[in-house]
């Protein structure tokens, strides 16, 4: 069975505002914050941002926007923070290809690398506390 799309999601939970976020290379996390009139929009086009300004994202002033894409498996409701709101996670896209310098879309290259191999990892937090 197909996984419902984002359109649906927000239909289904009554989504009035979906924040549209990706975080760049130091955790930083980057948003907007979108009508789910814009649904289709987001869908298709993604959501723009300056990439300079937008953090740690290996881009200059000069160079083109970064569009966030929607990842609509990563779709969640939170109601307990505003009714009608949910959260999306983004894929930063740069000319129409995933940025290479963004944290989902190396994490994502990695595990494909990492089945080509035959391996299956497991990621885990990790603690910069020693004792």
């Amino acid at each position: 069975m197909a996984s419902p799309s984002l359109k649906e999601l927000t239909e289904q939970h009554q989504t009035r505002f979906i924040l549209a976020l990706f975080v760049d290379l130091n955790g930083k996390p980057c948003a907007k914050l979108v009508p789910v009139e814009a649904v289709d929009q987001l869908i298709n086009e993604g959501v723009g941002f300056a990439g300079y300004a937008a953090g740690a994202m290996g881009q200059e002033p000069k160079d083109p926007d970064i569009m966030a894409m929607p990842d609509s498996s990563s779709f969640t409701p939170v109601p307990f923070i505003r009714e009608g709101l949910a959260i999306v996670h983004c894929d930063p896209h740069v000319e129409g290809k995933p940025w290479g310098y963004a944290p989902r879309v190396i994490l994502k290259d990695m595990v494909a690398k990492a089945a080509a191999r035959g391996t299956n990892p497991t990621w885990a937090p990790r603690s910069s506390i020693s004792c």
